[in-house]
């Protein structure tokens, strides 16, 4: 029995949705169906009674979710053991864009990685507007993508600054854009 099925589990269960489940979890709707039906094969009993609307719990189900958030709570008693001596320790979810994860990001997980030995880094990609939404919702600790109009309860602060600076040697437009297929070359520059 692995963790990550119960907590597939627990997740359709607290959401009611394995649509819901999979975008809070950051895995596909099909890797939670597996998760459910490999653990309902193991336990050997239907844990859920599935309709179009919404997803219920079996009193198995509703058995296996109340001693899930015992166990999880004891889990998470367990880790708070480390923070009560003074150490740093826990999970951070982190999401970025692919720029920001890609070139950014990892010499700050290396750092963090090197200091703080007991932090697990969770790192998730997306676009900015999904990273929004993520740290809206409290699914990720901190988002890294460039700033998206629309969330005001989301602080936004500059990591990085960059000059934008691109040439151009040739700009292409049409030369008639009612009448396809005819082109005009331009030589010029682009300096902001």
């Amino acid at each position: 029995m692995k963790i990550e099925h119960l907590t597939s589990f627990r997740m359709i269960a607290k959401t009611g949705s394995f649509t819901k489940a999979a975008q809070q979890l950051f895995v596909t709707q099909p890797t939670i169906t597996n998760h459910i039906q490999t653990l309902e094969r193991e336990l050997g009993c239907s844990l859920l009674i599935r309709s179009n609307q919404h997803t219920r719990l079996t009193p198995e189900g509703e058995e296996l979710a109340q001693r899930l958030d015992e166990f999880f709570q004891q889990m998470e008693d367990i880790r708070s053991i480390g923070k009560r001596r003074g150490t740093v320790a826990g999970d951070l979810v982190l999401a970025a864009s692919s720029v920001m994860g890609t070139y950014f990001l990892p010499p700050i997980l290396k750092s963090i990685a090197e200091k703080y030995h007991d932090i697990n880094v969770h790192l998730h990609f997306g676009n900015s507007y999904r990273i929004a939404i993520w740290g809206q919702e409290g699914f990720i600790d901190i988002g890294f993508a460039p700033w998206v109009p629309g969330f005001p309860s989301i602080c936004f602060h500059p990591a990085r600054s960059e000059p934008l600076r691109h040439r151009c040697r040739r700009f292409v437009f049409p030369a008639e854009p009612k009448r396809a297929g005819s082109w005009r070359f331009f030589q010029g520059h682009v300096h902001p």
